[in-house]
């Protein structure tokens, strides 16, 4: 009976804005370190640039587990925010505005990084054929190679297929911006636009390579599960935050991380995500509030960015070193993570923070 009681009070839970605000942080925060890791660990899969010294079938199992839902997650969560800047601060209201914006801090660091950060350190290790100029143009312009840029110049597609469709909207409704969000919220909108979308991601492998177009066509219907999300957050919250259901969506991730049909991928990503919600929700507010942990937040975009080719770097140096797995995996990633870090509140100090999506 107790239980029971229990249930029906996490049913009449509610949170405000603030309370979302800071759960999000907590899962950029978290999502984060993930991808840092996942970018160390997969030098242990065969698949990565640098092959180390010593194999690990462990290290080799956790990234296929991270790589399961890491991206979504970092997609799906950029939709909760862009949701919440829509619906709860009211911000984003001019749609030429809006993709002006994201142009300037999603493109610039783009084409910055690319040219003066992942084509030089791809050419000088080693890991093409191409000249610095071919890989320039090949690589970054057209994105056929463009690392770990291919989320930046997706995103940015992603922003511009919900401007679009905003706009769209809006001027179509008789009532303007007010009408045109409450009918993209109505249940049977969001059900449609759901099934259209993961027809999209379905047949993305058709979408042209260039660009990162097929990487937006995947992951658009991931970026719309969090701004869904977010629209009906009371209500999925009280069942993501139950810690049995935490349990059976992390038993499932493992049981299926080593699948990859596209349905599988789905599922995985869908399983990897409801966890990463659920357990950050209980991420302690005195960790999320204290100021080291509030700097990683602020700089987890720049982190991102430059995070990859250090850990290519490190692994040349040290990774035909015989070298316990795991004690080199982690520290590469921690030294990674700490660096990226560093030269994130460098690019800040020197004026320099729009090559870092900032203002």
């Amino acid at each position: 009976m107790g239980g029971k009681k229990e249930w029906l009070e996490i049913k009449t839970q509610h949170w405000n804005t603030a309370d979302k605000s800071n759960h999000y942080d907590a899962i950029k925060f978290a999502a984060t370190f993930l991808v840092v890791l996942a970018h160390a660990s997969r030098m242990y899969t065969g698949t990565g640039v640098v092959i180390p010294y010593n194999a690990s079938d462990g290290l080799n199992h956790l990234t296929n587990i991270i790589y399961s839902f890491h991206m979504p997650l970092y997609m799906s969560v950029s939709g909760m925010v862009y949701a919440l800047c829509i619906h709860d601060y009211q911000k984003y209201q001019d749609t030429g505005r809006f993709l002006k914006n994201k142009a300037v801090r999603l493109l610039i660091p783009y084409v910055f990084f690319g040219i003066c950060y992942v084509a030089p350190v791809m050419c000088l290790l080693g890991f093409t054929d191409q000249s610095y100029l071919r890989y320039c143009w090949d690589g970054i312009v057209l994105a056929h190679n463009n690392r770990h840029l291919w989320y930046i110049i997706a995103l940015f597609e992603v922003f511009v297929v919900c401007g679009a469709v905003k706009a769209v909207v809006e001027n179509v409704m008789a009532h303007g911006s007010h009408a045109g969000r409450k009918i993209l919220r109505h249940p049977i909108v969001c059900v449609l636009t759901i099934a259209l979308l993961l027809a999209v991601s379905h047949e993305s492998g058709r979408a042209p390579y260039f660009f990162s177009l097929s990487s937006c066509a995947f992951y658009l219907i991931f970026f719309y599960f969090g701004y869904c999300f977010h629209t009906q957050y009371d209500t999925v919250m009280k069942y993501l935050k139950h810690p049995a259901v935490m349990v059976i969506c992390l038993a499932a991730l493992v049981v299926l991380s080593e699948q990859t049909a596209w349905h599988m991928r789905m599922i995985k990503a869908l399983f990897g995500g409801c966890f990463a919600i659920g357990a950050t929700y209980y991420m302690p507010k005195h960790i999320m509030q204290c100021a080291w942990v509030k700097k990683q937040i602020k700089n987890g975009f720049g982190i991102y960015l430059f995070h990859p080719m250090i850990i290519y770097v490190l692994y040349v140096w040290l990774g035909q070193r015989d070298i316990q797995p795991w004690v080199l995996c982690i520290g590469i990633a921690a030294a990674a993570y700490l660096a990226s870090d560093y030269l994130t509140r460098l690019l800040r100090r020197c004026g320099l923070g729009v090559l870092i999506g900032e203002k």
